[in-house]
């Protein structure tokens, strides 16, 4: 293979990436992807890995489901923990107790149905990294821009180089 079909099968899937990452919630009606961050959830789940929350009905939740929750008495709407439920409590409103597979101990709250997301749907392994790395400026300069931009001068000098014959031919 050239270097040329190299470098543009990569850019595609590059690309290909990208897309999957904005398509997978309209096509699975998940809640959202999710690039998982620590090592809580390991071996399941490592840094760098995307995981899928489906939106769930809070009540179908059992003991071993892999839940998305807002932490109690958070301000930050952005702030998601991803644990496993380990028991359950009817009270005034059904709460879950989590804890991180990685971890000793229990989460030291309980996470009350209003505060779920949603349930882990499926893991794709190291898919996260490059969403993270393209919201830096640089990354996403080096690894989108410039390489579209050197595809799209090599099409149009292509076009140019065919378009004339007497060009092409001397």
């Amino acid at each position: 293979m050239k270097k040329k079909e190299i470098f543009q099968d990569v850019i595609i899937l590059l690309i290909a990436v990208i897309l999957l990452n904005a398509l997978i919630p309209f096509f699975t009606g998940s809640q959202m992807p999710l690039i998982v961050l620590s090592c809580n959830m390991s071996p399941m789940m490592l840094p760098g890995d995307m995981m899928i929350a489906k939106s769930v009905d809070p009540n179908e939740l059992q003991v071993g489901d892999v839940i998305v929750f807002h932490p109690p008495g958070s301000d930050d709407p952005n702030t998601l923990i991803t644990h496993r439920i380990i028991s359950l409590e009817e009270e005034k409103e059904r709460m879950f107790q989590t804890k991180g597979d990685a971890n000793n101990a229990q989460d030291d709250f309980k996470v009350p149905a209003s505060n779920i997301v949603g349930k882990q749907s499926f893991v794709i392994s190291f898919a996260g990294y490059l969403p993270e790395a393209s919201k830096h400026r640089n990354i996403f300069l080096f690894t989108i821009i410039l390489p579209a931009g050197l595809i799209i001068l090599d099409e149009i000098r292509n076009m140019i180089l065919y378009s004339n014959p007497a060009k092409s031919s001397g």
